[in-house]
């Protein structure tokens, strides 16, 4: 799965069932606004309500961008790809979630909105 894939058919109906407005839900990098897209992005890791941070790959970035928002305190969720080595990491923290790139989205929706939820 590349990440639309992951927004369109795991993150949106996940948090739509979750009370989310769709409209609300949003890919930081995606964001239409001229200025600094990194502006942008920190912007929306400090003032959103929660925070998917998708750790495959292990980009730079993103890792910086997990690093800001835990500083934050503020709700997340990490996704990674089963079998990266930042899973380590994301389970000392007490909030991960693993995808399977390939695999049915729908079959991994539940556990997002358990996490979210407390459940």
């Amino acid at each position: 799965m590349n990440a639309d894939q992951v927004l369109d058919y795991l993150i949106i109906p996940t948090l739509t069932r979750c009370g989310f407005s769709k409209e609300n839900i949003v890919r930081s990098d995606k964001i239409a606004k001229p200025g600094r897209i990194s502006e942008h992005i920190a912007s929306c890791i400090e003032t959103s309500e929660l925070c998917i941070i998708d750790l495959t790959g292990l980009n730079a970035n993103v890792m910086y961008e997990y690093g800001l928002r835990k500083g934050y305190g503020k709700p997340y969720i990490v996704l990674a790809q089963k079998g990266q080595l930042c899973l380590l990491m994301c389970m000392m923290t007490g909030r991960y979630f693993m995808t399977f790139r390939g695999a049915r989205a729908d079959s991994c929706t539940g556990n997002v909105g358990e996490i979210y939820r407390g459940d």
